[in-house]
């Protein structure tokens, strides 16, 4: 029972802690998302949606657990994660029966531990995605057949078959085609015609029973078109000509499926050469997955998931029959841990815009989940050091930014009249430095020797967060709402202190704080008589913030940013949180706060020695299953900190979730501009509705990059 409690523990820290801690990530995601709520609200069980035209990339297993979770009520992001999560835990239970049924206790426990801790089968257990639906419903199918390959049992050729059509419900074909080449490998090495017994009549009819209706309802309703799509074009084409253009060399499964088995990818070294038919059936299983997808012309890191299983179960077996001590293969399984303070600094960035960039980024310093600016967590560079320009001119603005690198306040088809002579027009956007301009909401800011209040209460917000940071004014008091839930004064009507006296201001803030300070020794000229000019001296401003460190923020004549945006340190803790998961889960910032990233990854490569000297003290004591007990718990404790650590940044680098929360206050009000397709996909899941582009159909408010935009027509 103490087993059982601990394994239903892990499986909570393993798949269900965080699992919506990011939104839907990369294109396919939310695609898959938005046709499986179409299917669930039109009804149609059939024919899948994409804004509503047919969509034939995948067949329908996937949308139906996810309109499930739909009509069950779930939310946005719970619906197609949570029924993939409990498929990934149900699959462990079975794996554990089949294995323990045919390979006894202890082979059953090593490779579900070994399976269920694997970074691949983790990570996929948190991607609503087909593949591992696919290796489930494959992977049950193949294990049902080990009695059969072993014994010559045919009760279980009719389990198979059904599992076999729903794997071809799955991802249509590849199901089907794996294990026909896996029967046709293993029956040549035995020079076996047996499995000529898989098309007897009631294997086939099971097979049929479970695939054939959905394609033969598919193919009523929509004729050649689904044949061509399905079949052709996402099947035979994408196989034999890559023509999704997801080229990759001939080798790029075998590191991998390296990557997805960590930290128990050592252990295939001590494999060796299978001893019966039963582990000839599951390796011939594991090679002619890799071969298969390393010939197509498409691939992507997912596609080699079915082989997880297969070569899980190789490794618990090793490890339950194998004599000789494996101190070496499990020390180097336990020193791998070490590398999740790497993983940590390098996820957001990989999946954001592929591993290449993410490693340029690392190895130049910059940090991979950005600068976060005031304000606007998560949010965009303003400005850097080099991009100063003047704020306001008489009756101009300039946009405040160089090109590509953030947004600006104002294009030029759209500048607005900041300061003309005695007024200014407020600052405004939802977690963007984009300017409004209402012309009701026009107030004094600068007078011959004095500064009036720059608003009247509640008519202009400066640089809105998601929770919208608001500057408010009555004469003589004011009030910024800095941060989620608190406000911080700026001037109180006992402290109030003039923006612009006749030639001299105070400084406007200190490090951490939005407080409106002023100290003789700090004072810096704000505003020349009858001019506004923000942070700099006459005609020059410059808007920097990073979350944390303030430095100076202003000396005579020129402007200092509040931080520089580059050099961040990555994200980590290392095997802290390993070690002590309870710090790690209740306080990762503090932990990545304290730590710069060789630091961190020193300690997380110390506690991983020291972890590996307990699995080879416990390994020489003839306890393996102490040692392999070691390095599982501490790949729960790593996973729950790395998920708890990065997710947000994942959110911001390869999600919309983050941006949508800022965008929907603008509503029907928003298009898209040039963005890329994971955000395509992504706002307009989150938003129901398809965002029409800026080209076909412009509004107030455009979408560029990953930044909000106020676009006025000249």
């Amino acid at each position: 029972m103490r087993a059982w409690i601990a394994a239903a523990v892990a499986a909570y820290f393993l798949y269900f802690f965080q699992l919506t801690g990011m939104g839907m990530v990369g294109p396919d995601e939310p695609r898959y998302a938005w046709v499986s709520r179409a299917m669930a609200l039109s009804g149609d069980w059939v024919t899948p949606r994409l804004w509503g035209k047919p969509w034939f990339e995948k067949p329908a297993l996937l949308y139906w657990m996810t309109a499930a979770g739909v009509r069950a009520g779930l939310g946005e992001d719970w619906a197609p994660r949570l029924p993939v999560a409990c498929l990934g835990v149900a699959f462990l239970l079975f794996f554990y029966r089949r294995m323990h049924a045919e390979f006894g206790q202890d082979a059953a426990r090593y490779a579900v531990v070994v399976l269920g801790t694997s970074a691949g089968w983790v990570a996929y257990s948190h991607a609503a995605v087909f593949d591992l639906p696919l290796t489930a419903a494959l992977g049950a199918a193949m294990l049902s057949l080990l009695g059969w390959v072993e014994r010559g049992d045919r009760r279980a050729l009719p389990v198979f078959a059904a599992l076999l059509g729903v794997s071809a419900l799955a991802k249509g074909l590849v199901g089907p085609a794996l294990a026909g080449l896996t029967l046709a490998f293993w029956a040549a090495r035995f020079r076996t015609w047996s499995i000529v017994e898989l098309v007897r009549p009631v294997p086939a009819l099971a097979f049929l029973a479970v695939a054939l209706p959905w394609y033969g309802f598919c193919y009523a309703s929509n004729g050649t078109a689904f044949v061509e799509e399905f079949f052709w074009r996402h099947h035979f084409a994408r196989y034999a000509s890559g023509a999704l253009e997801h080229n990759q060399p001939i080798w790029f499964f075998v590191p991998v499926l390296a990557v997805g088995l960590l930290p128990w990818t050592p252990l295939c070294a001590a494999l060796g050469r299978p001893a019966g038919r039963r582990e000839w059936f599951l390796a011939a299983w594991a090679g002619v997955t890799l071969a298969f997808f390393s010939l197509s012309g498409d691939k992507l890191p997912q596609y080699v998931l079915p082989a997880a299983p297969a070569v899980a179960a190789l490794a618990g077996i090793a490890l339950a029959r194998r004599e000789r001590p494996m101190r070496g293969e499990l020390c180097v399984c336990a020193l791998t841990l070490g590398l999740i303070p790497m993983a940590a600094a390098l996820l957001p960035q990989a999946l954001g815009s592929g591993l290449g960039e993410a490693l340029d980024r690392a190895g130049s310093g910059r940090a991979s989940r950005g600068a976060e600016s005031f304000g606007a967590p998560g949010g965009a560079r303003l400005a850097t050091p080099a991009s100063t320009t003047p704020f306001a001119t008489p009756s101009n603005v300039t946009p405040l930014d160089t090109p590509g690198d953030a947004t600006p306040l104002a294009a030029p088809a759209s500048t607005i009249p900041l300061a003309g002579p005695g007024h200014a027009t407020p600052l405004d956007a939802a977690g963007s430095a984009t300017l409004l301009a209402t012309p009701a909401s026009t107030t004094p800011l600068a007078t011959q020797g004095n500064a009036a209040p720059l608003d009247t209460p509640g008519s202009a917000t400066l640089l809105a967060a998601p929770v919208r940071i608001t500057l408010l004014a009555t004469p003589g008091t004011a009030t910024l709402l800095d941060t989620p839930g608190g406000a911080t004064p700026l001037a109180t009507s006992a402290s109030t202190t003039p923006l612009a006296t006749q030639g001299n201001a105070a400084p406007l803030d200190t490090p951490g704080s939005a407080t409106l300070l002023a100290t003789p020794a700090s004072t810096t000229p704000l505003a020349t008589p009858g001019t506004a000019t923000l942070l700099a001296a006459p005609g020059r401003a410059t808007l920097l913030s990073a979350p944390r460190r303030a430095p100076s923020l202003a000396t005579p004549g020129s402007a200092t940013p509040l931080a520089t945006l580059g050099g961040a340190k990555p994200l980590a803790a290392g095997m802290v949180s390993a070690m002590v998961p309870a710090a790690a889960l209740t306080r990762p910032t503090a932990l990545i706060a304290a730590l710069g990233g060789a630091a961190a990854l020193a300690l997380a490569l110390g506690a991983a020695a020291v972890l590996a000297l307990g699995v080879w003290i416990a390994e020489g004591a003839g306890r393996r299953g102490l040692a392999v007990a070691l390095v599982a718990v501490a790949s729960v404790g790593g996973y729950a900190w790395l998920k708890r650590a990065t997710f947000a940044a994942i959110d911001r680098q390869a999600g919309a979730r983050w941006l949508w929360m800022q965008a929907r206050q603008h509503g029907d009000s928003l298009c898209l501009g040039e963005v890329r397709r994971h955000l395509d996909y992504g706002l307009s899941y989150y938003a129901g509705r398809r965002i029409s582009s800026c080209s076909d159909d412009p509004r107030p408010y455009r979408i560029e990059g990953d930044r909000i935009v106020l676009w006025l027509k000249p």
